[in-house]
């Protein structure tokens, strides 16, 4: 049976995976960078309070820490930086979006599979434990 968290989970990154690119396909005629720091910024800190208000809520025992959402969210940041970088003269705006998003699809879920599969330290949440 599939968790409620892990639903949310889902629902929730289909939604930005959607939203970042439309934001920065729209915001790109301001230019490349800027652009991606719009997307970026406006879609992390949603992202951020929908995690913690939305998929994993306090009520049931979870608790969100934006220090290792910012740890969580490095690699993919990191690489739409480098593909604006590398592209934003060679591909026009909708192949970029195109491309970022793809981009960031496959590394964001490669990081997340990681994080979670070592359960390393760098976990988005932790489960408090049960309340007697």
């Amino acid at each position: 049976m599939i968790s409620h968290s892990f639903t949310r989970y889902g629902l929730n990154g289909i939604a930005f995976t959607i939203l970042g690119p439309a934001l920065f396909w729209l915001a790109y005629p301001m230019g490349a960078f800027l652009a991606l720091g719009l997307a970026e910024a406006t879609c992390h800190v949603l992202r951020y309070f929908s995690f913690r208000f939305l998929v994993f809520p306090s009520s049931q025992g979870y608790r969100v820490s934006i220090g290792r959402y910012i740890v969580s969210i490095v690699p993919t940041v990191t690489a739409g930086a480098i593909i604006v970088a590398l592209f934003k003269g060679v591909i026009g705006r909708t192949e970029l979006t195109v491309l970022g998003a793809a981009t960031s699809l496959i590394v964001g879920y490669a990081w997340s599979t990681f994080v979670y599969k070592h359960k390393i330290s760098t976990r988005l949440t932790e489960q408090d434990e049960p309340r007697s």
